[in-house]
């Protein structure tokens, strides 16, 4: 008799865990319980131990189905590789640029919008390609369905930098080649507190604001006359995921345009995603 009245007890207990949190999918599991009345045999005792293992993973498995925010400057995209129409090995070429990007977010409703200023350089032989590149950027997310608390535009300065390095084989007037980028960026503001907070109060999951980048990028580029270049570029990696671009480059103005298609299922990646952007040659 004891042993029902403790079977009993914990069985409720459970159901008020259940309730206090908000969960009502377990109560067909804990209705089968009285299925099986209380009985000496060794087998339905195990059953009843299988059951109650199964109560207490399900709590742990549906708790942990949070959104997940990363920082806004993962929806910036790396800028093409700057050709430079003159080849000379013994100089390197510095530019000013300006970049939008607008983007759908994370999860339904949600956008992004990003600017950014920008100072590069390039060194371009026959055979290799060297940009570095430092920019400041300022942005907005808008947050929709986290709570009313959070929920609204959220804006976000930050910095980074990049490297940049080519190689390509050059027949004629076109080159074609692989390429890799290294790059570092932080940022600061509303959208950076709201992540912090929001996962502090265990509504969200969010990731550092301070992060590293790496991609690979397989490029093709014809030289179209004298003074200008036209490339095209795809670039793989983290956190930008696949974005492909089109590039002009002249002898004093770059100009370069970029799209991520949409995509219905939430990834770590910001998608839907179109990228313009312009240098001037100093």
């Amino acid at each position: 008799m004891s042993d029902i009245r403790f079977q009993t007890k914990a069985q409720s207990i459970w159901l008020s865990f259940f309730v206090f949190k908000g969960y009502t999918y377990p109560f067909n599991l804990i209705r089968i319980f009285h299925i099986f009345p209380h009985s000496k045999n060794k087998n339905d005792g195990n059953l009843k131990r299988h059951f109650l293992l199964v109560l207490l993973v399900l709590p742990l498995l549906f708790s942990g189905c949070l959104r997940t925010y990363y920082p806004l400057h993962n929806g910036i995209s790396p800028t093409p590789l700057t050709f430079e129409t003159e080849q000379n090995p013994d100089k390197t070429s510095k530019y000013i640029g300006v970049e939008y990007t607008t983007a759908k977010g994370y999860y339904e409703n949600e956008t992004v919008n990003i600017a950014r200023g920008i100072f590069s350089t390039a060194h371009t032989t026959d055979h290799t390609n060297m940009n570095l590149e430092a920019f400041g950027f300022m942005g907005n997310y808008k947050v929709v369905d986290v709570s009313q608390a959070f929920d609204g535009n959220k804006t976000a300065f930050g910095l980074g930098g990049n490297f940049k390095l080519a190689f390509n084989f050059k027949v004629k007037k076109v080159k074609f080649g692989l390429g890799f980028s290294l790059g570092l960026q932080t940022e600061f503001g509303e959208y950076s507190d709201f992540t912090k907070n929001a996962s502090d109060a265990g509504l969200i999951s969010a990731k550092e604001p301070l992060a590293a980048s790496f991609s690979l990028f397989p490029f093709l580029a014809f030289q179209l006359s004298k003074a200008t270049i036209l490339s095209l570029q795809v670039t793989i990696g983290y956190p930008v995921g696949i974005s492909p671009s089109i590039m002009l480059n002249s002898s004093n103005i770059s100009g370069w345009i970029s799209f991520v298609p949409n995509t219905e299922d939430h990834t770590d990646f910001i998608t839907n995603k179109f990228v313009f952007g312009m240098k001037y040659r100093l």
